[in-house]
């Protein structure tokens, strides 16, 4: 072996080293928050919304309302899924992870859900730094579509 070929082979076995493996490459694993049931929750005025795109109002930015189901968040301009989650105070409190994305940017972040009595309303916290708290209210409409889906593509 000539001394370059011993040298490209120490580089490519340096490479295959620092690379993981194609497993930890796959998509990570999603779970259902089967807490909220096959319900779907929106802010103030998102059910209204709902109900509009389910009568024909086309899809837009002001007209599609961000969407809480068993399978994440979903709006137009993102959305977030289970990573991970855990009961609290049995029927009543969850704190999850979840993976988020909006255009090319990703995060992952992670809530807590405290469901009303009842069920019709989910308080959702977002922990750190922001501690944002937005109440969801159940709607009485099947959710709309992803809105990634329903996007035109962009030329």
């Amino acid at each position: 072996m000539t001394s370059r070929a011993r040298v490209s082979s120490a580089c490519l076995a340096l490479v295959g080293l620092a690379l993981p493996p194609a497993a930890a490459w796959a998509k990570p694993k999603f779970v259902r928050a089967t807490f909220l049931g096959n319900a779907v929750y929106t802010p103030a005025g998102g059910c209204a919304k709902l109900k509009a795109l389910a009568a024909g109002t086309p899809r837009s930015l002001t007209t599609v309302p961000e969407q809480l189901s068993a399978q994440g968040f979903d709006g137009w301009e993102g959305g977030c899924a289970f990573n991970r989650i855990t009961e609290v105070r049995t029927g009543r409190l969850y704190k999850a992870t979840l993976a988020c994305g909006e255009a090319a940017e990703e995060w992952v972040e992670t809530d807590t859900f405290a469901l009303s009595a009842d069920r019709s309303t989910v308080t959702v916290t977002v922990l750190g730094k922001s501690q944002k708290t937005t109440v969801f209210a159940r709607c009485d409409v099947p959710a709309t579509a992803p809105a990634a889906a329903a996007k035109p593509a962009r030329k």
